[in-house]
Formats: structure tokens, C-alpha cells, sequence
């Protein structure tokens, strides 16, 4: 993950508690990532319908985008930029709606709001 690989200029800048803060949460990311690969995860994301797939993968994007811009935002000690991020969540929130007995769209939602705990 990007947060993971940031640089700190100032490391003394931090305190404890926001280190702490961000590696719990780059952890979490981190497992829902891998849960996200497993086998069955992949079956219900091969059972949902092709624009269901499709949203998710541009809010997936979005998220990486987000982490990319959030670890160059911590990095240079400025402020995150806006992204899409809220758009492409408000789409793939529509998009999943109406899908019953899958299980995917709950971790997702999971994955999407521990990503916009980081900041």
C-alpha cells in the first residue's frame, strides 16, 4: 500500500497516537485487501451483474487514487486534494441496491469506510 511506503520529512511531527491511528488502519485495509482476493469473495464478485462490477472497480480505483493522494498529502505536510472518491462510492452504493444474498458489497462498504478513516 502507498500510506505503507511514505517517507516522513518531520517523523517527530507525529505523535504516537496518529501513528498508531494510521498503521491500525493501513492493517485493516491491509486484511479487507486480502479478504477481498479469497476464493469466495471472487465468486460473488463473478455473480454480480457486469455494471455492478464495473462501479466497483471504478470506486476500488478511486480508492487507490485517494490512498496515493492521502500518502503524498502526509508526506508534504499539505492539504489532501479532492478526489472522486465520494462520487464513485455514491454510484456503486446505487449500483449495489438491489443485490441480495452476496456477501461483497458489506466488506466493500467495510473497505470503502476504513479508507476515509485515515484522514
Amino acid at each position: 500500500m502507498k500510506v505503507e511506503n511514505v517517507v516522513f520529512h518531520n517523523p517527530k511531527g507525529f505523535s504516537p497516537a496518529l501513528l498508531e491511528h494510521l498503521t491500525m488502519h493501513v492493517q485493516v485495509l491491509s486484511l479487507m485487501a486480502t479478504a477481498l482476493l479469497r476464493r469466495t469473495k471472487l465468486e460473488e464478485w463473478q455473480r454480480l451483474d457486469k455494471a455492478v462490477q464495473q462501479t466497483e472497480s471504478t470506486l476500488r480505483s478511486e480508492a487507490a487514487d485517494y490512498l496515493e493522494r492521502l500518502a503524498g498529502a502526509v508526506e508534504s505536510a499539505q492539504p489532501l486534494m479532492p478526489g472522486e472518491l465520494e462520487t464513485a462510492c455514491a454510484n456503486w452504493n446505487l449500483a449495489v441496491a438491489h443485490v441480495e444474498g452476496n456477501d461483497r458489497p458489506r466488506l466493500v462498504r467495510r473497505f470503502i469506510n476504513q479508507v476515509r478513516e485515515l484522514t
